[in-house]
């Protein structure tokens, strides 16, 4: 039994450590030439990034950014005004 427990722990360290040797090889690789941006990011006038556009989390979080005029001055949604949505 204890010779099955020092076989395995043997190969388990092998493998870890031939694991642990090969990984910085990957960081070694050529490295390919860098090709030229022909696209940048849009920018507001005042230079921050524009952020602008179709922005979907409405149905992941259930409240969407502008509250429906059906609604009031409600200050809590029902179950019931979530699903006539």
């Amino acid at each position: 039994m204890k010779q099955k427990f020092l076989a395995s722990a043997a190969v388990l360290a092998a493998a870890g450590s031939l694991a642990l040797l090969t990984r910085p090889a990957f960081g070694q690789a050529a490295k390919t030439a860098l090709s030229t941006k022909s696209w940048t990011p849009p920018k507001t006038p005042w230079g921050d990034p524009d952020l602008q556009g179709t922005w979907t989390s409405d149905d992941c979080i259930g409240a969407p950014l502008n509250r429906p005029a059906n609604l009031g001055d409600k200050l809590y949604l029902t179950e019931q005004d979530l699903a006539q949505r």
